[in-house]
């Protein structure tokens, strides 16, 4: 899934998510059958298309979404459809990452680097360099996430550590990508499959784009078995980098290393760069912030569900005016294949690379359109109180309110005199004594 936004991410502004759809749904139409020991694929009746292909162009994302998931196989919560009976999954290929896809065959590629700090399952340590065809990545380790201070590292600051550009210069900086890793917490093959696609994007002149002006930042995801095993095994894994509990952190989840009397939650530090990044003093020319995440086989179905799930938090099954979201049909759900797909890119970068981005697949509408000026409304639109009009009367609302107060003071303090007059003083004196002597 490819979330695309162009400010802050904790400022919550428009939010594009890229739902990649048909070999998954071509999948469903096949089996697997074992002939012998060996696995084939045997096609089923032939998919609908034209109907997959029709989810694309839906113009309520809405609507997208419970076509998506009224899909055979798509809608069933219960468990994973991404199985080798359904024939999602080929146990006899790869995952995509190790070669060059067919479409860019003349253009370079750069093998994913082996890290030998892999023991039982965790990383004792991880690779402080990668080198690719269009970038070189090092490891940054000074990235402070929090301004708490931790018992456990003492004057040392917390750290998200994470791959970026190498040497690169902050004021060319026009696109940036915030890249996860997949959940073996793999961040520098992921940057250096991103880079890849770069590279055939560089190679084959597309969008007009310069190698100095794309910065792409990898976190480097690490758990706490992770710092187990360096620790007992002589790692390299810092003592205040930030560490996770097992796969929490895929769901925004709260930091377990180092101690703070406030843990770091996976999104909150996602926010730490947005915020950096978005710092137009330092990144002049940044107006795009991008976030990619490859889901894996049931990326269809996860990312369906998630959209769901955001328009039921925001109410009426409805997604935000600042979210969107948009189904891509014809695209991988192979790693690599669906990072390199012609549409990825163009979502990535897109002819639009230097201005704020516009969707290159049509902007889907999160409301039904306004009923036209000229004709009669059922009286049930509902009002976009987000708008900049709402927000003006409200600012002079508050205005108003704030000088009514300030003049009611002083009128009040013109109106109600203080009691000063010399005889009814005396009086009052007089008349306390009199009773203190009863």
């Amino acid at each position: 899934m490819f979330y695309q936004g162009w400010s802050c991410l904790s400022l919550a502004t428009v939010l594009f998510g890229m739902l990649l759809m048909s070999d998954s749904v071509r999948a469903q139409n096949i089996r697997m059958k074992r002939d012998h020991g060996k696995h084939s694929m045997v096609r089923r009746q032939q998919p609908d298309f034209n109907y997959v292909n029709s989810i694309a162009t839906i113009q309520n994302p809405n609507d997208a979404i419970n076509a998506v998931l009224g899909l055979p196989g798509v809608g069933d919560s219960s468990q994973s459809w991404a199985k080798p009976e359904n024939g999602l999954l080929n146990p006899n290929t790869d995952d995509g990452d190790s070669t060059q896809v067919v479409w860019f065959s003349d253009v370079p590629f750069t093998q994913p680097p082996n890290n030998d700090g892999y023991a039982d399952g965790n990383w004792k340590s991880i690779p402080d360099y990668i080198s690719t065809q269009a970038l070189n990545f090092t490891l940054n380790t000074t990235f402070a996430v929090t301004d708490q201070q931790s018992s456990d590292v003492p004057g040392q600051p917390v750290v998200q550590p994470f791959y970026v550009n190498q040497n690169y210069d902050p004021t060319k900086i026009k696109r940036a990508l915030i890249v996860f890793p997949g959940k073996p917490r793999d961040s520098w093959k992921y940057a250096t499959l991103f880079s890849n696609a770069l590279n055939a994007i560089l190679t084959k002149q597309l969008y007009n784009i310069k190698p100095e002006e794309v910065l792409i930042i990898a976190p480097a995801v690490l758990n706490t078995d992770d710092k187990d095993a360096s620790d007992s095994q002589d790692g390299s894994l810092g003592d205040n980098w930030l560490i996770y509990k097992g796969s929490n952190w895929e769901s925004g989840g709260s930091s377990k290393a180092p101690t703070l009397n406030n843990s770091i939650t996976f999104y909150s530090m996602l926010d730490r760069f947005a915020t950096e990044l978005m710092n137009q003093t330092k990144y002049p020319q940044l107006k795009n912030l991008c976030e990619a995440q490859y889901q894996g086989g049931t990326h269809l179905q996860r990312g369906a569900y998630f959209a769901s799930a955001v328009g039921i938090a925001h109410g009426d099954n409805m997604l935000p005016p600042t979210h969107n979201v948009s189904f891509i049909a014809g695209v991988s759900h192979q790693d690599y294949p669906m990072i390199a797909a012609t549409q990825s890119l163009d979502f990535l970068f897109g002819q639009d690379y230097d201005k704020p981005r516009q969707d290159t697949f049509g902007i889907h509408k999160t409301r039904p359109p306004k009923t036209p000026s000229n004709s009669p409304s059922d009286g049930d639109e509902e009002e976009d109180w987000e708008s900049s009009t709402y927000r003006t009367v409200a600012w002079v609302v508050l205005v108003v309110i704030i000088v009514i107060l300030i003049v009611g003071f002083f009128a009040f303090d013109r109106i109600f005199k203080p009691n000063t007059l010399d005889w009814d003083r005396d009086y009052w004196e007089a008349t306390d004594a009199k009773q203190r002597l009863l």
